[in-house]
Parts: structure tokens; C-alpha cells; sequence
């Protein structure tokens, strides 16, 4: 294992400087999660100040903000993410932790690829940054079918909840495969069997804006009430063909077929760790700083909430100077537009009615989760120059 830079403090694990008022506004968000109540989980979410940078908290305050808009893909998704945070069967963790490590890193793990600062942090970050591992623990096993058993709140979900994420049940027994990433049509995405070619459309949510056509990857793919039915259950992971292929054939062995590719130098060390993802795109989070020229997916030297007036202003000149590429980056656009950084005062400077036509133009481009932010932007514009008139 490669080492860590020696920190310049003592190392504090989060748990070690939240409060009994923290612990308990952490239970009470939890609580809220159950019920499907996701302002009340935001809420007293946001009252533990060490969670201000925390993924999670993005991914509620988008489903907050959405409300009842909310697809139910995206419900499936936040839920397979609530069955590893609210598991309460530590053993399943550890098992597919240690699974996990022995399979993705047999030579050990590279933690400076982990970007720690105190190596005390490496568990933490493996648990949820490896593909693989999440793999074993929602699906192999169980986690997910665990959590939407029918068991009454407060220790289960609520019914309404598990209804509005639509076939959800089905998602548990979702099977691994192996698929070449082929073209995009509007909202459908073609990804076919790397074994057999056999084309299956999915649910485009821009997987194209990072991994080129023709790709291999691995994923499960899932039941939605959306058409064309069919959906990834989250960011696949890049393959080559021979991998892609083999799990293709083999389904239930895909974990053994990675880890013996990985394990033969055949796949790179380490390619299961991935940055955040995003729960609304297969895309990592906060891909829109790709849209500054910045690696997607790295920690940019920059705090994002200063980058992001600058994302917005790229994608409006972009639809001023070049609409025929907003299509390209319409995702990342969409991950802005959603992202709770973009506040309203953020936003206002772009109110204005030079501004009118591109946001009408990203209106027309960007997923329909984004949609509703354009258009209110545009009308803003529109009615900044009706003052001006």
C-alpha cells in the first residue's frame, strides 16, 4: 500500500465530534428517509455542520427540491443508496468489504488514489467509493431486498414510499451483465450484450458524455414504469471487451471474472474505485465542471460553489455561440441546473434579456429533471425586459 502524506493534526473520525443533539438530528433525518419525507430528512440533516460537504446531503436537497416530481427511477435509485446507510446488519458491510478488497485489490491498495488525508480514512472512503463492493452489498447480498421487506415504520419504509419508486421489488434480482455502449436516440440509449450483440434500450442519463460509443461496461439493468422500460440501476463500470464479455456469458460469476482479470494485470489496478456518483445521471457528481475544461470526476483545486456562476455562464454561451453542441453536454448542463449550489442569488445575474434565447434553447436541450429550471430562468428574462421596455 502506498502511504499517506503525515497530517499536520490528529486524526477525529466524524462520529467522534458529532453530539448527542447531532446523533439525535441524525436519527431524526433517518426517520424521515423511512417516511419518504425528504424536506424534514434535509432538514435535520443540515443540523450536523460535519456533513456540509457530504454527497448525500446534494442528493436529498435535489429529491427535496424535486418533491413529488420525482421520478420513480430516481426514487429506485436514492433507495439502493438508503440500503447500505441504513443497514443495520454490520456483518453484511464487512463481508462485502473484505469480499470486495480480496476480489477489486489483490496486490493492495493505492491510497494516495484515494486522495486521504489521514490513512485512519481509507475504510471509509473503500466502502463507498468501490463499485464492486456496493455491488456485493446491495445485491449478493441482499441489502436492498433486506430493506424493502415489508416491515411497518419506524424500522421499515413507508408503503407510499416503496410506491412511488415503481418496480423497485424487481430491482433485487437484477442480474449483472456485460454490455457495448452503442448510440443515443433522444432519450434512448442502445447498449447491446457484448457476447451476443442483442441490443436493449435504456433510459439515457448520460452515460455517452463520459465514456465513448463503443465502450464496454459492466452493469445491472432494471425495470422502470418509463419508456422504454428499462433503465441502469446506477454508473456501470468500464471494461474491455474480453471482461464484458465473459460476465455476459456467465452472469452469476461476474464478481470472480473481475477480480481474476483484475488479479492477472489484464484490468488496471484499482479501476473499481470510482469518484461519486450522481443519483440523476450516470455520471459522477458534479460533472458540470467538466463544462470549465476541469477533469470530470476529480476534486478540482477550486471549491465548487466558486466555479459554479462560471459553469452557468459556459453553458449560455455555448447555447448563444454553438446550440449544435449543447446535445453533447446536455447532462452535465442538466447536473448543473440541479445542482443546489445554483441558488436563486447565484442565478439572478443571469436574469436578463440578452440571456432570453439560450436558456430557451437549454430548455429545449436538457433532460426534463432540469427542464422547469430553464424555463424559469427564461421568464425571468423575459420579464426583465419588459421592465427595461
Amino acid at each position: 500500500m502506498s502511504r499517506c502524506p503525515k497530517p499536520t493534526r490528529p486524526y477525529r473520525s466524524i462520529a467522534s465530534q458529532m453530539s448527542p443533539e447531532h446523533h439525535e438530528a441524525f436519527a431524526a433525518s433517518q426517520a424521515a428517509e423511512r417516511r419518504g419525507d425528504w424536506a424534514a430528512a434535509l432538514r435535520h440533516y443540515r443540523q450536523v455542520p460535519m456533513f456540509r460537504d457530504s454527497t448525500y446531503g446534494d442528493q436529498l436537497e435535489v429529491l427535496a427540491a424535486l418533491g413529488d416530481d420525482a421520478p420513480g427511477w430516481l426514487v429506485a435509485r436514492w433507495l439502493t443508496v438508503v440500503a447500505r446507510r441504513h443497514s443495520v446488519d454490520q456483518h453484511r458491510s464487512k463481508l462485502a468489504l473484505e469480499a470486495g478488497m480480496a476480489l477489486a485489490h489483490p496486490h493492495g491498495v493505492d491510497l494516495e488514489a484515494l486522495d486521504l488525508t489521514y490513512p485512519e480514512q481509507a475504510t471509509s472512503q473503500l466502502w463507498g467509493r468501490d463499485w464492486m463492493v456496493r455491488q456485493l452489498e446491495v445485491y449478493e447480498l441482499r441489502g436492498l431486498h433486506d430493506l424493502l421487506l415489508p416491515i411497518p415504520p419506524p424500522v421499515g419504509l413507508a408503503p407510499g414510499l416503496v410506491e412511488r419508486a415503481g418496480p423497485v421489488t424487481r430491482w433485487s434480482h437484477a442480474a449483472m451483465g456485460g454490455y457495448r455502449v452503442g448510440g443515443v436516440d433522444d432519450e434512448v440509449r442502445t447498449l447491446h450484450d457484448a457476447r451476443t450483440g442483442a441490443p436493449r434500450e435504456v433510459l439515457d442519463l448520460g452515460l455517452g458524455e463520459q465514456v465513448p460509443e463503443g465502450a464496454y461496461v459492466l452493469g445491472r439493468l432494471v425495470p422502470i414504469d418509463d419508456e422504454p422500460g428499462l433503465v441502469l440501476e446506477g454508473r456501470p463500470l468500464v471494461v474491455d471487451k474480453p471482461t464484458a464479455a465473459a460476465v455476459a456469458g456467465r452472469p452469476p460469476g461476474w464478481a470472480e471474472i473481475l477480480g481474476t482479470r483484475i488479479a492477472s494485470g489484464r484490468l488496471p489496478a484499482g479501476c473499481t474505485l470510482q469518484p461519486d456518483a450522481s443519483l440523476t445521471a450516470d455520471l459522477p457528481h458534479r460533472s458540470w465542471v467538466s463544462l470549465l475544461g476541469l477533469p470530470m470526476g476529480e476534486r478540482p483545486d477550486q471549491r465548487p460553489d466558486t466555479l459554479v456562476g462560471q459553469a452557468v455562464a459556459t453553458a449560455l454561451r455555448m447555447a448563444r455561440d454553438h446550440p449544435e453542441r449543447v446535445l453533447d453536454h446536455r447532462h452535465r448542463i442538466a447536473e448543473l441546473m440541479l445542482d443546489p449550489l445554483l441558488n436563486h442569488e447565484r442565478l439572478a445575474r443571469f436574469a436578463t434579456p440578452q440571456h432570453l434565447l439560450a436558456w430557451d434553447d437549454l430548455a429545449a436541450a436538457v433532460p426534463p429533471l432540469a427542464r422547469a429550471r430553464c424555463q424559469e430562468m427564461a421568464v425571468w428574462c423575459d420579464a426583465a425586459g419588459e421592465a427595461a421596455g
